[in-house]
């Protein structure tokens, strides 16, 4: 849902004038789960690793996943290298995951994926994805 009205804006956008369309400011909150719901969620998800599909590390937008990965360190301490891989689709908390390829090279543990989801303005993850250490 939420790609299909990014998708109809953008559209809009290109054959009207910018002024006349308006993105509604809660966009980003379509579809999310809240209260209860997602700590239902996030419970669910805890029995799964930490990045994984099924429990993504839930950030703060872009800027929060390119934090939270900036924040991780290989078995040598390096941080690691990452780049974005795409959507992957609606993950377990009702929003858009994004998978990350982290590499730390020959250095444990090597090439992982992980996934992100960034629509959890008030969380901020202090946990590190399997392999890795975080700094604070």
């Amino acid at each position: 849902m939420l790609k299909i009205l990014l998708t109809v804006s953008l559209v809009i956008g290109f054959t009207t004038s910018a002024a006349a369309v308006q993105i509604p400011d809660d966009i980003f909150e379509m579809g999310r789960f809240k209260g209860q719901e997602l700590e239902d969620a996030i419970n669910s998800a805890n029995q799964y690793p930490l990045g994984s599909e099924k429990n993504p590390v839930r950030v703060n937008m872009p800027q929060g996943q390119r934090a939270y990965l900036s924040r991780l360190r290989c078995s040598d301490k390096a941080m690691p290298r990452f780049a974005r891989r795409g959507s992957v689709g609606v993950g377990p908390f009702g929003s858009i995951t994004d998978v990350y390829e982290v590499d730390c090279g020959q250095v444990w543990p090597g090439k992982v994926s992980v996934y992100l989801d960034m629509y959890h303005p008030e969380h901020k993850e202090v946990r590190a994805v399997p392999g890795f250490v975080i700094e604070p």
